[in-house]
């Protein structure tokens, strides 16, 4: 069982929007994750042939396009407004530009993870903070599973904050000079997040969507839950600040219905 106790301070992240409002990374599904309350939008993005980035998560278009196409070897305006396809929904591939003026024009926190392909220019870094100065982009968080990149970004640009997603975690977090990690529930204690406090880094974990997991780690201290359900997250942050018993829910949940 949890105590009662909620973690006032932790974020709600909607991992590449709300998926439930819109096809991932899209421009709608940027607009639900608003529309409930997110404290941030995680979304990705990737370079094109021509150095320009797009927002998208794979390198392939075949998923949600269905072209077999790999995004590094199209230029930005071949890819930018391909129409993109998750279950019931339809939108289009935006720009990095344009994801990120609808985000200042919703007042929306960003969480960006940039996807290296491997195929990128030696300058990779140097085209990214061009971009960051250009779009205003100082006061997002940028994270990618490539700790080299992460690495490279905070050397030239310290005044950004910068974080390391790492798939499993064990043991202790490495020496890293980085601002935030972000680990998944298997790798998660609360040590980590101890550990992290004391070199003034951040912990978010990912990709919390089980009813039980939100309860969870809304009672931890970990500093941000990264979820496909930041409305179910607001939910059972609403159930604990007002010390629902679970009958109490139950009865939410018939009334809902």
């Amino acid at each position: 069982m949890y105590g009662n106790g909620v973690n006032k301070n932790i974020k709600t992240i909607a991992h590449r929007g709300y998926v439930a409002k819109g096809v991932e990374n899209s421009i709608e599904a940027l607009e639900g994750a608003a529309e409930v309350g997110a404290d941030y939008v995680e979304f990705d993005i990737i370079l094109t042939k021509d150095n320009k980035f797009v927002v998208m998560h794979d390198f392939n278009l075949k998923r949600l396009v269905g072209l077999n196409k790999r995004v590094q070897d199209m230029n930005f305006d071949e890819v930018v407004g391909l129409t993109i396809k998750q279950g019931d929904f339809t939108s289009k591939i935006p720009s990095l530009e344009e994801f990120v003026n609808k985000a200042k024009e919703l007042n929306m926190n960003l969480v960006i993870e940039l996807k290296p392909h491997g195929a990128e220019p030696s300058n990779y870094i140097d085209i990214l903070i061009d971009e960051v100065k250009r779009l205003k982009l100082e006061n997002y968080k940028f994270m990618s599973l490539n700790s080299k990149v992460m690495e490279e970004l905070e050397t030239k640009a310290p005044n950004l904050e910068t974080g390391y997603v790492i798939p499993l975690q064990f043991g202790n977090f490495h020496h890293s000079n980085v601002d935030f990690f972000v680990i998944e529930d298997f790798s998660y204690r609360n040590r980590l997040v101890e550990q992290a406090r004391k070199e003034n880094k951040q912990v978010f974990v990912w990709t919390i969507n089980d009813s039980a997991l939100i309860t969870k780690y809304l009672q931890s201290p970990a500093d941000g839950i990264i979820t496909d359900e930041p409305e179910l997250v607001k939910e059972e942050k609403n159930i604990l600040e007002n010390n629902y018993s679970y009958f109490d829910k139950i009865l939410r949940l018939i009334d809902i219905e």
